[in-house]
């Protein structure tokens, strides 16, 4: 490896400036100046050479996400990040792993990509991380490893507190503040998570995995009140905070109780009790694995509004609106039965090709909604709609459903959206 020197004369006058095999004489300067450059070039390339020659150690890491332990192996630079993201949910091992890390973050090739990171997860090639993003880049990874291993459950793109021992599901699209108004309600208490939410209807639980919450840096503004002398790190795309950062605790699971279906809008706060279809409507259209056996995640997601009252609240700040979701007969546990609501579901012939059904349907109330698995489609039918189509047998055959939406779209007597996979 090339080293560079620089020596002096006994006089403190003469330079001698030595690059691997090469030798550069310069003519006696005066004594300031040759100091001042010794000094310089001391104070440049000394740390460099340090770190060439005692590379940065990788330490063993579990990273505890309840029912799920990720093995790590994690760079020096990268802990602190990953600690103040994940608290104690990150915990050092001590020696090397018995077997190779699910999650390895690494220093990149310095040639390719100067001061980057490389995460590597589940024996992937990799892909490049600034070191400023490094939380926020983990949490899709570790939200989709939690997916692919729970099979049995619907999981909802969905906030969820608990308040009074029942759950809080805020359900929607990331842009209409899901991840501030979760942090509004579950400041000083518990919060399941602000992402992902799991259904599981055999033991009657909506399940989470600690994962910290994740704000878009230019929201930061509508919870610093909630987080004192903590700000979003300069340079970073999102803002990821534990859950400690606003004095709550996360728990595991809860009961359902109250499915919010938030709309950020000019204006004063409004809040009004939603059917259950549409309930229901909100949830398939914020389901991330429903593709993946679709009748049965639909039973979870029916499972869940007939134990839940839903309602939607139009605001313009979480701040406004988190007291009004708080004092609502629903979460206070006035609603009494444990079944609130009688969903009738169902299921049409299979389809030609595969397992799944062409077609199931919902109703309640003198409406239906249906639900394409292949098309990936939710259809809410109107009363009449849903009239003449329970008189077709409700999907006694493959192509009931697509001949008669063609009908009902001339009609204009339905209403319909896309089918988000995840």
């Amino acid at each position: 490896m090339s080293r560079l020197g620089v020596t002096f004369s006994r006089q403190g006058e003469a330079v001698r400036i030595r690059w691997g095999d090469g030798d550069l004489r310069l003519p006696p300067p005066v004594r300031a100046l040759s100091r001042g450059l010794g000094r310089a070039v001391g104070a440049l390339v000394g740390p460099w050479e340090r770190r060439r020659a005692r590379p940065e150690v990788a330490t063993t890491h579990v990273l505890d996400l309840g029912r799920h332990r990720i093995s790590c192996s994690i760079v020096d630079v990268a802990r602190p990040t990953l600690e103040g993201a994940f608290g104690r949910t990150l915990r050092a091992v001590a020696g090397q792993a018995s077997e190779e890390p699910l999650l390895v973050v690494a220093h990149a090739d310095p040639t390719e990509a100067p001061g980057t990171l490389v995460v590597r997860f589940r024996g992937s090639t990799g892909s490049p991380c600034r070191p400023v993003d490094l939380d926020a880049h983990l949490l899709p990874l570790l939200t989709r490893h939690v997916l692919d291993h729970e099979p049995d459950e619907l999981h909802l793109h969905a906030g969820g507190v608990v308040l009074d021992d029942r759950a809080v599901l805020v359900v929607g699209a990331s842009t209409q503040g899901k991840s501030t108004l979760v942090a509004h309600l579950a400041a000083g208490g518990a919060v399941l998570n602000d992402e992902v939410i799991g259904v599981d209807e055999r033991r009657g639980q909506l399940t989470a995995f600690p994962r910290p919450l994740s704000l878009r840096v230019g929201g930061a503004a509508a919870v610093e009140a909630l987080v004192v002398g903590q700000a979003p790190r300069p340079g970073s795309t999102s803002w990821v905070l534990p859950t400690s950062a606003i004095g709550a605790r996360h728990v595991s699971e809860a009961r359902p109780g109250l499915i919010v279906v938030p709309r950020r809008r000019p204006g004063p706060v409004d809040v009004h009790e939603l059917a259950p279809l549409d309930v229901l409507e909100a949830l398939l259209l914020n389901a991330l694995d429903l593709p993946r056996r679709p009748a049965d995640q639909l039973r979870r997601a029916c499972w869940l509004v007939a134990r839940s009252v839903g309602v939607a609240v139009a605001y313009e700040e979480a701040a406004d609106v988190a007291g009004s979701v708080r004092d609502l007969d629903a979460v206070r546990g006035r609603r009494g039965a444990e079944v609130l609501h009688h969903l009738d579901v169902r299921v049409g012939a299979m389809a030609p090709a595969g397992d799944d059904p062409s077609v199931v349907t919902v109703l309640h109330g003198g409406r239906a909604l249906l639900l394409l698995p292949h098309g990936r489609r939710v259809v809410r039918l109107n009363e009449v709609a849903t009239a003449a189509w329970v008189g077709t047998g409700a999907g006694a055959h493959p192509e009931d459903a697509t001949a008669f939406l063609e009908a009902l779209t001339e009609l204009g007597s339905r209403a319909d959206g896309p089918l988000s996979s995840g």
